[in-house]
């Protein structure tokens, strides 16, 4: 693996935990609503 691709990854993961963290929020909220 090359340099430039390491940051590349980290941002990936990192975006991809961001987003994981937006879905459960997301899907809490609509079991509130459903509620």
């Amino acid at each position: 693996m090359t340099q430039t691709e390491e940051p590349k990854l980290l941002k990936a993961e990192l975006f991809l935990d961001r987003l994981e963290e937006i879905t459960d929020q997301a899907s809490d909220g609509i079991q509130k609503a459903k509620l």
